[in-house]
């Protein structure tokens, strides 16, 4: 049996909203304007490679005083109270290579190379382990 438009229970009156209350916000959009209005900013890379770069510079007695203890609260961001607690570790010189890295890129390496008959081969070697000869083939 066909449905008739009289079988509709509850028909939209002409000029209101089926959905007066609006799509629903989706949670990432509430989170960013709670945030946004407790005046806290994004960990952007460029932030996280200031608050790393600042953290470097200290001397070990502030990074002590920013790591904190567990049983104390304080103000700072969790990034840069976890980075002084890894520097302060037994880890330290590990994460600070890899602070620096993060903050102003991994060093770039070239290596060149003569090839059996005396002529020179370039081979550059990026910063994430790949090698690409000098027509750009992944050696």
């Amino acid at each position: 049996m066909p449905i008739k438009p009289s079988d509709n229970p509850k028909p939209f009156v002409k000029g209101q909203s089926g959905n007066p209350n609006g799509r629903p916000k989706k949670v990432f959009s509430v989170i960013i304007a709670e945030m946004k209005e407790r005046g806290i900013e994004p960990a952007t890379p460029s932030n996280v490679a200031d608050i790393y770069q600042y953290l470097l510079a200290l001397p070990l007695s502030e990074i002590i005083k920013i790591a904190g203890k567990p049983s104390e609260e304080n103000d700072l961001p969790a990034i840069m109270r976890i980075a002084a607690k890894e520097l302060i570790g037994k880890r330290g010189l590990e994460i600070m290579k890899e602070m620096l890295d993060r903050a102003n890129g991994k060093p770039k390496t070239s290596l060149e190379l003569s090839n059996p008959d005396g002529t020179m081969k370039q081979t550059i070697i990026f910063s994430d382990g790949t090698t690409r000869d000098e027509r750009g083939n992944i050696v």
